[in-house]
């Protein structure tokens, strides 16, 4: 945080790197195919130019997926080899997790272990 003065720890060096819907780690056990259809019906059927791969997604270092789970979904159904937009935060996933879950508590949630 910003209270101890040091800038240094107050960002993340992310990058945005495009990287192929078939290198991408689900990270979440259920993805509702019924929304993946539902938008593919309601936008198209992904191709390179499209929405889809050129929103940005959210990815840790060992590229599992923190935010876009559908998105990837609608892309692994119609091409798997599409390249996507990813932020790429240089942490890995138990990393991640475990900050997540820490802000969670600092912010008053009760932690889901």
């Amino acid at each position: 945080g910003k209270k101890d003065g040091n800038e240094w720890d107050d960002s993340i060096p992310v990058v945005i790197n495009r990287i192929p819907a078939t290198n991408l780690k689900p990270l979440q056990s259920q993805i509702w195919l019924n929304l993946v259809l539902k938008y593919i019906i309601e936008y198209g059927v992904p191709h390179p130019a499209s929405q889809v791969v050129n929103t940005t997604i959210i990815i840790s270092k060992e590229y599992y997926i923190i935010d876009g789970h559908h998105r990837w979904g609608q892309v692994m159904i119609s091409n798997p080899s599409l390249v996507m937009k990813c932020l790429l935060v240089p942490f890995t996933i138990q990393q991640l997790l475990k900050i997540g879950r820490s802000y969670g508590v600092a912010i008053g949630n009760e932690p889901n272990y």
